[in-house]
């Protein structure tokens, strides 16, 4: 006959009144203990969507869904990340995918533009005192016309506005062009064109140059004494800075000797010695050359 084990752990009168479960409310508070009331979860089985903002205390965390298993007895809590993306991360904006009318960008200074295009530009001589700046276009766009620029000497720092030429605004034809420069003495001139736009822009032409030389080129004082015994002396005056080279030729024409290969300034005199030793005696022809100009004197040694 089999003993009766006795109840080690008696039921208390507690345990014995303990009351069944009322309500899924109840139920959930049995299965999730403490966990329900942090994260206040209302229905037991049922999923949920509620911003980490409140779980994590993190504003920048993505929301995530939860939902409760109730056959699990302690891990109740399932995190599952959302599969569904919001249309406003999923579908691209129109104004990212199609470009807006507005993202030509119009012309600028940059757009190869040409406002003038120069055909030439070149400087004339008239006469002694005067010259022409001649220049053609092929096309004009927006052209306020020119300013002439004329330098003597330093590029750098001495050029001047001595006047101004009217452009045609726009045209698509041939224009032609010319100012005239007078009063130019001696020396060496330099101009230039600055083409200005009716923006206010404006862009300088390539330099051309011109040499002027004054109505007396030269002054020579025919050599004395003539015919030559021993020695003779002439002197020179050149109106603009140059080299001058003296020559003695005989009188058929052939070269004898070179007397001088010197540079003589502007205005600047100069004397020369014609020695009779070592010729012999007959004509001889002084050949005097220089950049601008040219002469010759007849001379006799006995």
């Amino acid at each position: 006959m089999k003993k009766k084990k006795k109840n080690q752990h008696p039921i208390s009168n507690s345990q014995k009144e303990q009351p069944k479960l009322s309500s899924r409310r109840d139920a959930t508070k049995k299965i999730l203990g403490t966990t329900t009331l942090v994260f206040g979860l209302p229905f037991l089985g049922k999923s949920w969507s509620k911003p980490s903002t409140y779980l994590l205390g993190r504003e920048d965390t993505p929301t995530e869904n939860f939902s409760v298993d109730p056959k699990e007895p302690k891990s109740v809590l399932k995190m599952t990340s959302t599969t569904t993306a919001s249309p406003n991360t999923t579908t691209a904006s129109p104004t990212t995918t199609t470009a807006s009318p507005t993202t030509t960008a119009p012309p600028t200074s940059t757009t190869a533009v040409v406002p003038v295009e120069l055909v030439f530009f070149k400087v004339v001589k008239i006469d002694d005192s005067k010259a022409r700046l001649e220049w053609q276009t092929a096309s004009e766009i927006n052209n306020k016309g020119f300013e002439i620029q004329m330098s003597l000497g330093d590029l750098d720092k001495s050029w001047k506005n001595i006047g101004f030429v009217d452009g045609k605004i726009n045209t698509l034809e041939k224009v032609n062009y010319f100012y005239e420069v007078s009063d130019l003495t001696a020396g060496v001139y330099y101009f230039r064109l600055n083409q200005i736009d009716t923006d206010g822009t404006s862009t300088f032409t390539p330099i051309r140059s011109i040499a002027m030389h004054s109505k007396d080129k030269f002054k020579l004082q025919k050599p004395y004494p003539n015919p030559i015994k021993d020695r003779s002396t002439f002197e020179l005056t050149v109106s603009d800075g140059q080299i001058v080279t003296i020559d003695l030729y005989s009188f058929a024409g052939r070269k004898i000797k070179q007397l001088s290969k010197a540079y003589i300034g502007a205005g600047e005199t100069q004397q020369f010695d014609i020695f009779a030793e070592g010729l012999a005696s007959g004509f001889y022809i002084l050949k005097i050359t220089g950049q601008y100009f040219s002469t010759s004197e007849k001379i006799k040694v006995l």
